[in-house]
């Protein structure tokens, strides 16, 4: 996580390279193109072929599908 270029990174440590896998400030949902964050703070595997995403700044998890190279947002319910 890039949190504060608001972007997710790939590293290629053989290849001495980093690209962008996703971003750019804002709160959007879509393909990987088009999705932004806010400050990502934090990844975690998910299920098989996707990253979760703690978007810190847009208090949300963003579900990112390598497999589609589609995101979503994972809805957050707090006990009342």
């Amino acid at each position: 996580a890039d949190s504060f270029n608001h972007k997710i990174k790939q590293v290629y440590p053989r290849m001495e390279n980093v690209s962008t896998l996703l971003g750019g400030q804002g709160a959007a949902t879509g393909t990987l193109s088009e999705t932004r964050l806010n400050e990502p703070g934090g990844l975690s595997q998910g299920p098989p072929r996707t990253l979760l995403i703690a978007d810190t700044n847009n208090h949300r998890i963003v579900k990112a599908d390598l497999a589609t190279s589609t995101t979503e947002e994972i809805p957050i319910r707090l006990p009342t």
